[in-house]
């Protein structure tokens, strides 16, 4: 028997035993029918739902990168200026100032190839590359890659329940959170605290950034 909701077919309903009258048969049907397209309704709003958080997981990791790059050339320069301009500076300085050219230059070199590889998102030839990582080593390695944005502030890492592996790609999460890290360290006053969080909520893991500075945030990655 046709399963229709209005004018629309949704499927097709097969039953036994054969005798079965044709009002209970046509109750049935349309009953089956709004599960059916209620079903997918719920399915096509997850999807819609998944899009919207891969368009925003894809944003925040354009502005992190943004962020990122110019952080680099400015110690880069000001470090090359000052070699350059100023007198008198003895050899430790001089080799700390190299230290910091080097060293930044390097990390442009690391951003720079991210920044190829957000041009193969927008042509849709990256793919999300999922493994099953610790929460923990997630946030103590965004900690460590931003523990010079970091040096004046109290951090805290906490995960909830057991540090049981879960299926995330670290080297996209641990960007944006490192640009949450560094945001929260700019706009927070010395010495005020800074925490990381893992949370399960089901079967979703939330990954939280959260400040106690003037005008306190708290920013969330899923």
């Amino acid at each position: 028997m046709p399963l229709t909701l209005g004018l629309r077919p949704v499927g097709a309903l097969g039953w036994r035993p054969a005798l079965l009258s044709r009002e209970v048969a046509t109750a049935v049907s349309a009953q089956v029918a709004i599960v059916l397209a209620r079903s997918m309704a719920i399915e096509a709003s997850a999807r819609m739902e998944a899009a919207r958080e891969g368009e925003r997981l894809r944003t925040a990791l354009i502005d992190s990168l943004t962020h990122e790059l110019r952080t680099p050339l400015t110690s880069i320069r000001a470090a090359a200026t000052t070699l350059l301009e100023a007198k008198g500076l003895d050899e430790a300085t001089r080799v700390d100032l190299a230290k910091i050219v080097d060293e930044e230059a390097a990390r442009l070199d690391l951003l720079i190839g991210e920044s190829v590889e957000m041009a193969e998102i927008d042509a849709h030839v990256v793919k999300v590359q999922l493994a099953p990582q610790h929460p923990r080593a997630l946030l103590e390695q965004a900690v460590e890659e931003t523990r010079k944005a970091l040096a004046k502030h109290r951090v805290n890492i906490e995960v909830e329940g057991e540090d049981e592996p879960a299926w995330f790609d670290p080297h996209l999460l641990g960007r944006v959170l490192r640009h949450l890290l560094e945001n929260a360290a700019s706009y927070t006053p010395a010495g005020s605290r800074i925490s990381l969080s893992s949370h399960r909520d089901g079967n979703r893991l939330e990954f939280c950034v959260t400040d106690n500075g003037r005008g306190s945030m708290r920013w969330i990655c899923r």
